[in-house]
């Protein structure tokens, strides 16, 4: 796959998760639901928000930083990356809907979440 149709294909995929979300948002009494309407909520944006972020930190990466490097490893970059800070925006919003989310639990989480992407940045070094 190339990186053209890389793009392609996360834009037709990421256009088709935020118009899902937007109906969710727009169609639907967020006071008035259960469960699975909250769960489609949090799940579409999760995917849009990392379809959006893995765009952009691809773009970039590929574009602008790294303009000599292997193109398949910036996007794997870009796309890992991209999905750890969509989990930590869609668990911050979970936390905030259920009152739990105090700036003592964000730095835990963004603790985490870091640790997460050290670890994945060492195990890989060890690897190549």
């Amino acid at each position: 796959m190339t990186f053209r149709q890389y793009l392609t294909l996360m834009a037709l995929s990421t256009a088709g998760a935020l118009m899902a979300w937007l109906i969710v948002v727009l169609a639907i009494d967020p006071i008035n639901t259960g469960a699975p309407t909250k769960i489609v909520f949090y799940l579409t944006f999760f995917i849009a928000s990392v379809g959006l972020l893995s765009i952009g930190g691809a773009l970039i990466r590929v574009l602008v930083i790294h303009k000599d490097a292997v193109v398949s490893r910036q996007v794997a970059h870009a796309f890992r990356q991209s999905l750890l800070f969509s989990s930590i925006i869609l668990i911050s919003l979970f936390m905030a809907s259920v009152n739990y989310l105090r700036w003592w639990t964000m730095i835990l989480i963004v603790l985490l979440f870091a640790g997460i992407e050290l670890f994945l940045l060492t195990a890989g070094r060890r690897h190549l």
